[in-house]
């Protein structure tokens, strides 16, 4: 859903913002990464968002290889003002 965000809002011009969802999406996927060696499906919300914990499908040693693939794309696309969801 942040992706789709990002997109929509370098569609209607909101460039910096559209950098700052991505580059924080990034960034949490990236330390999720880094910290378990696998990408899961949502890194968690609410009271422990701040802990950055990896959540839903990939947990307990799972791999999950889906449209989390997209966040390899996601930031050089909004840094390219590139949005390959428009029709």
């Amino acid at each position: 859903a942040n992706a789709m965000v990002a997109y929509g809002l370098l569609d209607h011009g909101f460039t910096e913002s559209a950098l700052e969802v991505a580059q924080r999406v990034t960034s949490a996927f990236a330390g999720d990464l880094r910290a378990t060696g696998t990408l899961h499906e949502a890194i968690t919300s609410g009271a422990n968002a701040t802990t950055g914990e990896g959540a839903g499908v990939g947990t307990g040693g799972a791999q999950f290889i889906s449209w989390n693939t997209l966040l390899y794309r996601l930031l050089p696309d909004v840094e390219a003002a590139v949005n390959p969801t428009a029709v």
